[in-house]
């Protein structure tokens, strides 16, 4: 057999040449490893979201799903407790909501959301005692209206149904920025801002009666601007912008149920603590 002799230079050659042939075949055998991971991956991520969705079609799944936060970009929201009555044709089921972030304002609004909670539900069992309220159907929820990076808005709905049923809203809006509860007179400087919104909303509820002849606003009867003589119910919704609300039978008929409107920020600017509080 011929044998190869190999002086030091040819040898040092060699050996680069060696190891630059294992440096390929090592990137090569990493690629390949890649490759088969992100496979994997990409299969586990499909096999999860398929599972998810097969779960998402079982009743009990569905009911866990529900109490599962809801993420916005810096608050979460979930049910911290949930006050049930159930007797006869009586029904009481009560959601308490409650924010898990550690924060002075939401603990308080925690603390205030069990208490009203629990207050209402004594209150809906005083009226089942009765004989005559036997038949009774109240149901209290929770909606996260708004949860950006400026605002936290809560809209907590009771439902009574007793032969006729009757809504009532209980709005908070929390200013993250200034980190404060927001009520409804520290938006303004001036003292009429009441006359203000009560002007805007009559040209919006005379607008809505040209449009649609069904529609009856009875406070317009009043002819007097100072109808509004109490902070209404309000929230700032996702454009921010400010909303006052009217339950059931405040302003209009039974039948027109919950009434809002949208009090465009133009209107507000002349009398707002800071012009550009909403943007």
């Amino acid at each position: 057999m011929k044998q190869h002799t190999f002086d030091g230079e040819n040898q040092e050659q060699l050996k680069r040449e060696i190891v630059a042939r294992f440096q390929i075949e090592k990137a090569k055998v990493y690629e390949e490893k890649k490759r088969k991971v992100l496979r994997r991956g990409v299969e586990s991520v499909i096999l999860v979201v398929f599972s998810f969705l097969i779960m998402l079609q079982n009743t009990t799944f569905r009911g866990f799903a529900s109490e599962i936060p809801i993420l916005g970009d810096l608050v979460s929201i979930i049910t911290g407790e949930t006050l049930l009555f159930s007797q006869e044709e009586a029904e009481i089921t009560i959601d308490v909501p409650k924010i898990t972030e550690e924060n002075q304002v939401y603990s308080q609004l925690n603390e205030k959301y069990l208490r009203e909670g629990q207050r209402a539900y004594q209150s809906y069992i005083d009226v089942i005692n009765k004989v005559y309220e036997k038949q009774m159907y109240v149901s209290g929820t929770y909606d996260v209206k708004v949860n950006d990076n400026r605002f936290l808005v809560i809209d907590r709905t009771f439902e009574e149904t007793v032969g006729s049923t009757n809504v009532e809203h209980r709005f908070d809006t929390f200013d993250k920025k200034n980190e404060v509860l927001l009520s409804l007179k520290m938006l303004f400087k001036t003292e009429n801002y009441l006359e203000v919104l009560a002007q805007e909303i009559e040209h919006q509820m005379k607008e809505r009666m040209r449009v649609n002849s069904d529609i009856k606003y009875w406070v317009l009867d009043y002819n007097d601007t100072n109808w509004l003589e109490n902070d209404p119910n309000f929230y700032i919704n996702e454009n921010h912008e400010l909303v006052i609300s009217f339950d059931k039978y405040e302003v209009s008929a039974g039948y027109m149920g919950t009434q809002e409107f949208i009090i465009p920020t133009t209107v507000l600017k002349p009398i707002l603590v800071d012009e550009n509080f909403f943007n």
